[in-house]
């Protein structure tokens, strides 16, 4: 195995590779891996005797540079190796993640023991393995009218079977991925691929997909696999601005020595320049990096999308903390209307609190009002070189008619403030003369044209958005250094866009 450090600065340099295998236990790995929590997985295995192999998980930690071992569920550990040197003929086995840990699926059908899905509930704990359901032996058939999208029971199959109402001739052979947790896509006998759904015990049939193995060439690998992509804010962020965490200029201690650090998360408070406790919770993945989120108007640090953002930042070991500003969720102070500069100055002292802690934010996010307060935030400070606007409009003067009347400047100034009321007529939220001054004083326009040229600056809209994504496109004309992604069909929260897909490769 060899490793290099890989920085687009300096891509005209030569790429020096460095020989790792030396470190690693001397086992085989199966040739798929999988990356979770800051470590590459493979499922690995050794020599028990003459007749038995040892199966574990091997890891290999990008940050520590370091290989460990994981035990398997001890009913497995130990399997009979009937080809030793090609991993076990009777034994095949696929590795997967799931949102916290990794999975397996183990088995054969070669004596009709069918296969075992395998979960560690606690990633890192051995002990903590749980067999999460059972696949057994049958037969499907390789019918031309049968697609991915399409589906029948599988005792539905198993009763045409019976009747010989259509011709059975292939079988599942090979898992190759898990799909939402208990799906299956297999490789079939005859080189077809299948998804099989264990808790519905549906089977998906692609008899147009197939790998013809080349005759003389039975000692190469089987070129059939099945990756997953999912499209995510997290991943816009680090394809767009190369953010990583490794190789870390101040690395600090790992959790649990010799193992991938698990996230936690824990409440954080910090002191603004009022005084006021700005409440957030850190997703700590003890990266000295952190990206910071900010939520948008009449919300909190426990928007959907905040949380989902900080948990997918975990995964890719970025360091994530969502708070509330003043008058929001827990934090103290009290709620304004369209306050933005003071709002930046909020920010500045969570950004503040965490460089002076030893720690640096490199990224800071906002959604919606909050897109705007970072993008403010970036033409008032240089001290942070990613911004990523979500959803924020451009100009800030839309849409204040629309929640505060047409007359929304002659009636504040008249009494000094203005009572909005929600779709039922309740009392809503006060707006104040001086916060409505402060909105409309606020100038974008000469704010955006003093963002860094050096100020990496992305915004990202949905197509369906209830602010236009032809906004996400002004911002190219004002900011220097920015980029503009439009997720076809995404709404104002992104909700249907954080699910992952899985579609088949085949090469």
């Amino acid at each position: 195995m060899y490793i290099c450090w890989f920085r687009p600065s300096n891509i005209d340099e030569p790429i020096e590779w460095e020989d790792v295998s030396s470190l690693a236990p001397s086992s085989y790995a199966r040739k798929k891996n999988v990356f979770m929590k800051g470590a590459i997985h493979w499922v690995a295995y050794k020599k028990a005797d003459e007749t038995h192999q040892r199966n574990s998980v091997l890891f290999y930690n990008v940050k520590t540079e370091n290989f460990s071992e994981m035990n398997f569920p001890s009913s497995i550990e130990v399997t009979v190796a009937s080809n030793y040197l090609l991993g076990g003929e009777d034994f095949k086995v696929d590795i997967s993640t799931t949102d916290q840990s990794i999975q397996l699926v183990v088995g054969s059908f070669l004596h009709d023991t069918g296969f075992d899905i395998w979960i560690m509930n606690q990633y890192g704990n051995p002990i903590s393995w749980s067999k999460r359901s059972h696949i057994s032996p049958f037969t499907i058939p390789r019918n031309t009218d049968y697609r991915l999208n399409e589906c029948l029971p599988e005792q539905t199959w198993m009763d045409r079977l019976s009747n010989r109402e259509i011709d059975f001739d292939d079988k599942l052979d090979e898992p190759l991925g898990i799909r939402n947790g208990e799906a299956v896509w297999w490789k079939t006998k005859k080189g077809f691929l299948a998804l099989h759904d264990a808790a519905t015990r549906n089977i998906r049939y692609a008899p147009n997909i197939r790998h013809t193995q080349v005759e003389g060439l039975h000692l190469f690998p089987d070129p059939m696999f099945v990756a997953k992509y999912k499209e995510s804010l997290v991943f816009l962020l680090k394809a767009h601005f190369k953010i990583s965490t490794n190789p870390l200029s101040r690395p600090l201690p790992m959790l649990l020595d010799g193992l991938p650090t698990a996230a936690v998360q824990k409440e954080i408070s910090v002191l603004n320049q009022h005084n006021e406790k700005l409440v957030g919770v850190l997703h700590d993945t003890r990266s000295r990096e952190i990206v910071v989120l900010c939520h948008g108007f009449k919300s909190s640090k426990d928007f959907d999308i905040l949380v989902n953002l900080a948990s997918a930042m975990e995964k890719e070991s970025i360091s994530a903390f969502r708070f509330n500003f003043p008058g929001n969720g827990e934090s103290e102070g009290l709620f304004q209307y369209g306050n933005y500069c003071r709002e930046v100055d909020d920010l500045h002292s969570v950004v503040k609190y965490f460089n002076g802690e030893g720690r640096k934010v490199t990224a800071i996010l906002g959604h919606r009002e909050g897109g705007n307060v970072v993008l403010l935030y970036a033409s008032m400070h240089h001290d942070v070189q990613t911004v990523i606007n979500l959803s924020g409009c451009y100009n800030l003067k839309e849409g204040i008619a629309e929640h505060l009347g047409k007359d929304f400047e002659a009636a504040t100034k008249k009494y000094g403030y203005n009572d909005v009321k929600n779709v039922a007529g309740n009392f809503d939220y006060r707006v104040t003369e001086k916060s409505l001054m402060d909105l409309l004083a606020t100038n974008m326009d000469e704010a955006y044209l003093q963002i860094d040229k050096n100020c990496r600056v992305l915004t990202v809209h949905g197509s369906a958005d209830i602010i236009s994504s032809e906004d996400a496109l002004e911002f190219n004309k004002k900011i220097s250094n920015h980029k503009s992604h439009i997720i076809q069909g995404a709404t104002h929260c992104y909700m249907s866009h954080k699910d992952e897909r899985l579609p088949s490769c085949h090469s």
